[in-house]
């Protein structure tokens, strides 16, 4: 229940605070750290200038707050790790100014969950969200095949007869413009599925079908925890905690393209990445065995092709390169 800060260079613990229950994300704007308490539903705020209690709470409308981010106008973004909102809080007020809804109107079925970070776009423009869908789809049980998720189609029957043809948890990345929501493509939606040409160019699906051998190869994706933008924007590496590797992806995709480029091979627990100053190395923490993996990061001119294996602790990440 403490937020402590740290100095790096000397190597010791300048302050350490009673925040609250739970605390989670932690951003810095305009002198003072905002932190966000999980068990509370709120954010704490520790004044840098006198680093030894809570000088601040804001209520939030949802609970678990997870995630935090400063956007484009100042403002505080919070993710929620149940609730299928975002929060945009107004600190100037000390109050929640919206929240914003994350189900996609197209999926019906659908709900957002564990969303535990965003990460805003080199142009300030929107925020990407890394998450899941519960899909509350009645499953075709009982329809023959098997229940192996891993197992490619046609064996897979129990999802993919059933009215969504999605499986019960679902891997997602949503773009939000926090003054607009969701945005526009995403209301829309289109599906990667099958081999078939998108409807039209524009934003990448949200919703990744982990069933979709096409659009994934041979890798598995679940449980997406963090993204990094990269190249300029023209690329985002989505972090999956659940299957243990990093996806490189397209967010906007011309006709006939994929938005799934390649995929480096980490170990299951992979869960936060960091970009190196120079925008060359991307560094990815594994929350399992408290290891850091880094690789290139791959450019959208030459993402098509392998890049190099990443390197790790235990030696075993490597790099896959999906059909494009």
């Amino acid at each position: 229940g403490t937020l402590s800060i740290v100095d790096v260079e000397r190597g010791r613990v300048d302050a350490s605070v009673d925040v609250g229950a739970e605390p989670w994300g932690v951003v810095e704007k305009d002198g003072a750290l905002y932190v966000a308490i999980g068990g509370e539903a709120e954010l704490a705020r520790v004044d840098e200038s006198d680093a030894t209690h809570v000088a601040a709470h804001i209520a939030l409308g949802h609970d678990d707050p997870r995630g935090l981010l400063v956007d484009a106008s100042g403002r505080i973004v919070v993710t929620h790790f149940t609730a299928g909102v975002l929060s945009v809080v107004d600190v100037a007020h000390g109050n929640e100014a919206r929240a914003v809804d994350m189900h996609l109107p197209s999926k019906a079925f659908f709900f957002p969950n564990q969303m535990e970070s965003a990460t805003l776009s080199v142009d300030g423009a929107e925020i990407a969200v890394p998450h899941v869908e519960c899909n509350n789809d009645p499953a075709q049980f009982g329809a023959g095949g098997t229940p192996l998720i891993g197992a490619p189609p046609p064996t897979v029957t129990y999802y993919l007869s059933g009215p969504t043809g999605y499986p019960a948890v679902v891997p997602a990345i949503s773009h939000v413009d926090p003054d607009a929501g969701l945005t526009s493509d995403e209301r829309r939606t289109f599906e990667e599925a099958s081999g078939q040409t998108p409807e039209e160019a524009g934003a990448a699906a949200p919703v990744l079908n982990p069933l979709d051998r096409n659009l994934l190869g041979q890798e598995n994706l679940n449980g997406p925890t963090e993204i990094a933008w990269v190249d300029d924007g023209n690329l985002e590496l989505v972090v999956a905690r659940g299957s243990g590797n990093v996806f490189v992806r397209r967010p906007v995709i011309r006709a006939g393209e994929s938005s799934i480029v390649s995929a480096v091979r980490l170990d299951v627990g992979a869960e936060a990445i960091q970009i190196s100053p120079d925008g060359n190395t991307a560094y990815v923490y594994n929350a399992f065995d408290d290891t850091i993996a880094s690789f290139p990061v791959p450019h959208a001119s030459d993402a098509t092709s392998k890049f190099a294996r990443a390197s790790q602790d235990d030696g075993n990440a490597g790099v896959t390169d999906p059909s494009t």
